[in-house]
Formats: structure tokens, sequence, C-alpha cells
């Protein structure tokens, strides 16, 4: 029995130490041991999923290997149909993670789709009008979808590429079917290092322009020999789930942009720093002459402290231009091209959330005013997908960030930013652990753990109570009720009215914690003969006397079952 106990005891103490490995150390997000650990609670009411849809799903036949989908770009074609003049035309996409879709050769959306996950196993889809872009008869419609392929710290990763696209055209519907071509994209790959950290979703990519396949995206290019799309199934198939209507505008992308003053010459480490005019989010644009192999670099001015995103790019031979799809963000952009490149221009486009400035505050101060230009300036840089701590190192949904976050943007940017604060209120209640916990930063695979004073100001006055000031959505408010109500009731407050601290145990604690009870209570313990467990919830407390099994009385919730 000793040895029973003792080898318990050390059990324990692994699990713990996997534990602080777990918290400190890269973890692939989408390894199911791991997403296990997770279990939310879903509220379909949240979900706003629109008109019901007869197009399916379709991409490559499944992937064996999570390596097959990293980081992977396919091209997909096919046709829609249109009338004479349409009046009405409405196109609605979604993927696993982002696209970029033309219409007869014409680029109509620029990153289109949301991370992933407005609930549990669901994803986001848009909607456009794509009216004053058809043509009378059949169109071309050609759509690249970048799948990062694991989650981060704000996606959930469905573990799956898939497209879904259906167009209603004056009532007519067509969409993706057995008759749409797919073809991976061969210029696309990991880059080598450095390599960005495990918050993010978003791998480092490369292009290649020696793979290069042109303007596959025309309506002319010939993709006969492109194969046929795998039909996964339609609207609620695995693993993308339920689709809910994108709540946040299409992003506001600016024309290709001259950085500020003149492109300075290479240092001593090769490299070129172009300045932006202001810290913001971008995708940088090069046009080079060079030889073949060449291998190009560009990132942010913070990327490597920061361990964010960079983009390589390998030259084909002769003149060629680029604009990297994925945004980035700095202060300036910074370059290293080899000296046997020649540089015929640099630019940049600016990309962000779609609200203008219309707060404005001036002072005789110039500090003061300073202050105010960099004060907005940080507020909407950490706005895109989801409000941010930060858009290098995370890119993630931390509601101490957002509660402040929410608040200054009804005072400095125009009406469409409240449906960003919208979005992250329905995210977290939609997320909500079975323990009635609710957590941040969400959409995510890898965490669950409760911060209590952020999620406390989540639900409070300075996160739900401020938008609900500002905007009266009633709306809103009916859905996130229930599921805030809930984590509320968790909480006791003294005589004197501060709250009671709680036993609180990160979900992937709990869970095994849960499983070393289990297998304690099938086999005994020292307080519990040999299968009599407990119906509720239990804990394990290592002591040195051995394991005391105790069951949760003061929680009505279960906690393991």
């Amino acid at each position: 029995m000793h040895h029973h106990l003792r080898a318990i005891g050390i059990l324990r103490s692994l699990i713990i130490t996997v534990m602080m490995v777990f918290a400190y150390y890269p973890t692939d997000f989408s390894d199911p041991e791991v997403t296990s650990m997770i279990d939310p609670f879903l509220s379909r009411e949240i979900l706003d999923r629109g008109a019901d849809w007869s197009a399916v799903w379709v991409g490559e036949p499944p992937h064996k290997l999570r390596a097959d989908r990293r980081n992977a770009w396919l091209c997909f074609r096919g046709e829609i149909e249109a009338g004479d003049s349409p009046e009405r035309a409405r196109l609605r996409v979604a993927v696993d993670s982002k696209y970029w879709l033309w219409i007869n050769g014409e680029l109509v959306v620029r990153e289109g789709g949301l991370k992933r996950g407005p609930a549990p196993d669901t994803t986001y889809f848009d909607e456009i009008d794509i009216a004053e872009h058809l043509n009378a008869g059949k169109n071309q419609v050609s759509v690249m979808v970048w799948h990062f392929g694991r989650s981060g710290f704000s996606h959930a990763d469905s573990g799956e590429v898939g497209l879904i696209l259906e167009a209603k055209v004056d009532g007519k519907v067509s969409g993706t079917d057995a008759t749409w071509k797919v073809y991976r994209h061969p210029s696309y790959s990991l880059s080598d290092q450095p390599l960005p950290n495990y918050r993010l979703s978003e791998p480092s990519y490369r292009f290649d322009a020696r793979k290069d396949i042109g303007d596959w995206f025309a309506a002319g290019f010939d993709d006969r020999d492109w194969p046929s799309v795998y039909e996964f199934g339609g609207t609620g198939s695995k693993p993308w789930g339920e689709l809910s209507k994108r709540p946040i505008p299409m992003w506001k992308d600016w024309d290709l942009q001259d950085f500020v003053g003149k492109i300075p010459a290479r240092n001593e480490a090769g490299q070129i720093r172009t300045k932006l005019p202001y810290n913001c989010q971008f995708t940088p644009y090069l046009e080079v002459e060079s030889d073949a192999g060449r291998l190009i670099m560009v990132e942010g001015d913070s990327a490597r402290f920061t361990e964010a995103v960079i983009a390589q790019y390998v030259t084909k031979e002769g003149r060629q231009t680029y604009e990297f799809p994925g945004w980035m963000n700095g202060h300036e952009v910074v370059w290293t091209i080899p000296k046997e490149v020649k540089v015929v221009a640099l630019k940049y486009r600016e990309t962000g959330y779609n609200a203008e400035f219309t707060g404005s505050f001036a002072s005789s101060d110039p500090f003061l005013n300073g202050l105010w230009e960099k004060s907005r300036r940080t507020l909407y840089v950490t706005m895109r997908d989801t409000y941010m701590d930060c858009p290098d190192r995370e890119r993630a949904q931390w509601w101490g960030d957002e509660v402040i976050e929410l608040e200054m943007a009804f005072y400095a940017l125009a009406p469409e930013s409240r449906h960003l604060a919208r979005k992250g209120l329905l995210e977290l209640a939609a997320w909500q652990r079975s323990d009635g916990v609710v957590y941040s930063p969400v959409p995510s695979r890898g965490w669950g753990k409760e911060l209590p004073t952020q999620m406390l100001a989540s639900v409070g006055q300075k996160g739900a109570g401020t938008y609900f000031l500002h905007t009266g959505d009633t709306e809103t408010a009916n859905k996130v009720y229930p599921a805030f109500k809930t984590y509320m009731k968790l909480w006791e407050l003294d005589k004197d009215g501060l709250t009671v601290e709680r036993d609180r145990l990160p979900s992937a604690a709990l869970r095994l914690e849960c499983a070393v009870a289990e297998a304690a209570c099938q086999h005994g313990s020292p307080s519990r003969p040999p299968g009599h467990c407990p119906k509720g919830g239990s804990e394990l407390r290592a002591t040195q006397a051995g394991i005391q099994q105790e069951v949760l009385d003061r929680h009505s919730l279960q906690l393991c079952h």
C-alpha cells in the first residue's frame, strides 16, 4: 500500500512539473491531449447563423499528418452565375484561417476571414456584396486560402484546410461543389529561423518566386490539369462546425505608400531600415532586380525582441514585384537584402480595423498633443480580429487590456469600433468553461486559466457595463447575461463587501487531478475502499501521510464528470 501511495504521489509531482513546462514553454495547441483539457460551455443562442447554405465544404483529401497542413496555401477556382445587370449579389465565405478572393481576375477581398472560434468547434463566415464585380453569365471566382495549421492565443485550429463559398445573385444560388478545382501553391513554405513564439497561430512564411505559378487567379487561366476538390459536407460538418456571421467590418486597406524619407543604404548587417509615419499594421511590398535564388527577409522593427512573425522572399531571375500578404506591425520595416540584389522600390500598405478617428483633442501643450496622438495610435494598432494586448508577441484578447481599449474607443473612434467590443463579449460568454468560469484569451485551444481580476472586470462595470452604457445594446445583453450570471455565482462577498478567495484550478490541472482521483478511487485510498467513487467532482490533495480524497461539497457544479 505504501508503495502504491508513493507511486501516486510521484505521479502527482510529475503532473505539477508537466503543468509548469506547459505554462512556460512552446506547445502545439493543436495537440488533442492539450485541447481535451478544455471543456467549455457553449450557448448556441450566441451564434449568428444567417440563412441556410446549399454549398459544401471543399478542399484537399483529409490530411493524416499535421505537418501536411501547417502553413498551407491552397488555390481554389470555380464559377458562379449572374444575370444581366444583377441588382443584389450576396457572397458568403468561410475558411480556416484567412483568404484572398478574386472575381474575373479582380482582387475583391484582401485578407478575408476571422481567426476561428465564435464558440468552440465553430467558424466565422464573411458576407460581401459583389454585384459591382459581376458580368452577365458565368464569372470566374478564385480564392487563396492560408491555413495556419495550429492554434494560438486567439485562434482555435479546426484541424483541416477547407473552404465553403456560396453566392446568391438575384435569387439564384451557386457555390463550392465537386466542379471546383484546388491546387496547393508550391511557392509557399515555412520560413527559416527565427520562428514566431508559440502564442501566435500565424506562421512565418517564405515565398519562393522560382516556383511561382503566375496569375492563376486570372479569368483565362488554364486549370484543366488541377485536381478536383474533395467534398467534406455541408454546413455543420466536422471539423468546422456551425457557422456564425462575421460581427465586425471587413478591414480597411490603404493604397501602396512610400516610406518616410529616402530609402537608406544598407547598414553593415546588410539591412535597410525604412521608416513608417507611425506605428501601424502593414503589408510590405518590394520591387527588385536579381539573379535567381537570393533570400530576402522582411520584419517589423520589434519582431526579434517579441518573437513575432517575419517573412522571406526568394528571388527569381530578372525584375520582379511582390507584396507580402500577411500583415506585420512596427514603427519601421527592416529589410535584409543581399548586396547582389538591386532595389528598385520598397513600399508598404497600411491595413487595419475599419473605423475612422472621430474623437479629437487639442491644447497649447505640445506634450499633451503628442500624448493624445500616441494614445489613439496605440489603441488603433491593437484592434483587428480582436482587441489585442499587443500586435506582435501575442495578438491575444486579454480582457485586462480590452476593458481599457473598448472604453477609449467610444471617445476616439467612429461607432463601427463598438462591434469589436461586442464580438469580445459574445466570445467570452460562448467559451465559458463547464464549471462556470469565464476566462481569456479566447478563442483559444491551449488556454483555460481564470485570471480573477481580469474576468471580474470583463463582466462588471469596466467591461460589459461600459459597453452597455454607451450602446444600450439589450440584444447582446440578453445573450451574455446567463453566462455572466453563472460566473458571478461562483463568488461570495464577506462582511466588508470584499470577494472571498475561491479554490481555483486551471482546467489543465483540474483534468489531470481528476484523472489521478479517478484512478485512486478505483483502486482504493486510505479513506475509501475500492469502487466507492463520489458522484460529484473530486480533487486529490497530496500530503506526507498519503492521499485523502475529498468531495467538493462547496460547489454544486461537477468539476470532473
